[in-house]
């Protein structure tokens, strides 16, 4: 219990600290890569699963400046978008107004934001590169299924055990290193302030899926040769110093290339999942 009120602690002063960072914005007709990546997949599961529609009811869990759900909408979906950062809110309103778009904009907290909706509202879900940091993520992935609709889609990403094992040994943190491969969650020290984080290995993650009831459809890596910044992954490509076309594309093909080698090598596991029924 203790343990618990100290990861919640921490969560809460990260949270604050990230009230005063400004939003990552793309500019209109701009997808980085890894949004590119997250795209092309989400949009190939819910073609399979939906036939093509393009009016469904999608929920982004944490939706950040609106890298993903602008585009979503721009397919035609009708997407409704939340996240705690009230800065990432507005520029996802002004991204989606310059896109020519309707968004449906929440700014709280995500657990007792997803509380307030109702049950199987929504024909799919998705949330990316959020749960990790989130000491109440086994509730939000609940709710996230409650909010899903019989036959529906959920389409999650998981920071994975690779990923904070390399960033902490390139910044030479080995004892850390060791602990992240001895346990699931814990507070770590990747940026200016400590906080808690949790991560899966590919298996943790099919466990996952399948504790939740869900049929897991796929699973696939984000980012098995590249990061941003002090992270390990870029040690390999920092995909934000890339200027070249040619190498961006490189880089695309290799990311996109399936290979077994790299299941549980990349800097997060993107999991498709279906509940059980009939599809909306």
């Amino acid at each position: 219990m203790l343990e618990r009120l100290r990861f919640r602690a921490l969560q809460a002063l990260a949270r604050q600290a990230n009230r005063f960072v400004a939003p990552k914005v793309l500019e209109h007709g701009e997808r980085d890569l890894y949004a590119r990546i997250y795209l092309e997949r989400m949009s190939a599961h819910l073609a399979a699963v939906f036939s093509g529609r393009d009016d469904l009811r999608i929920l982004d869990a944490g939706c950040g400046a609106g890298r993903l759900c602008i585009a979503l909408a721009e397919a035609g979906h009708r997407v409704t978008g939340i996240d705690y950062h009230a800065a990432s809110i507005e520029a996802a309103r002004r991204g989606a107004q310059a896109a020519g778009v309707t968004l449906d904009l929440v700014q709280g907290d995500l657990l007792p934001k997803l509380q307030e909706l109702p049950s199987e509202g929504f024909d799919a879900v998705i949330t990316t590169e959020v749960l990790y940091t989130c000491v109440d993520h086994r509730e939000i992935l609940a709710q996230l299924v409650r909010v899903l609709a019989p036959g529906g889609l959920l389409l999650a990403s998981f920071a994975t055990r690779f990923y904070l094992i390399t960033t902490l040994l390139r910044q030479q943190q080995y004892d850390k290193a060791v602990f992240v491969a001895e346990h699931d969650e814990g507070v770590l020290q990747l940026a200016k302030l400590p906080t808690y984080y949790n991560w899966k290995s590919p298996s943790d993650v099919v466990a996952c899926v399948a504790g939740l009831g869900l049929e897991l459809l796929d699973l696939t890596p984000i980012g098995s040769f590249s990061g941003h910044g002090s992270d390990g992954m870029a040690a390999l490509v920092d995909v934000g110093a890339l200027t070249d076309p040619a190498a961006v594309e490189s880089l695309y093909r290799l990311e996109t290339a399936g290979l077994e080698d790299t299941r549980g090598a990349g800097r997060y596991l993107l999991a498709a999942a279906r509940k059980p029924g009939s599809t909306p």
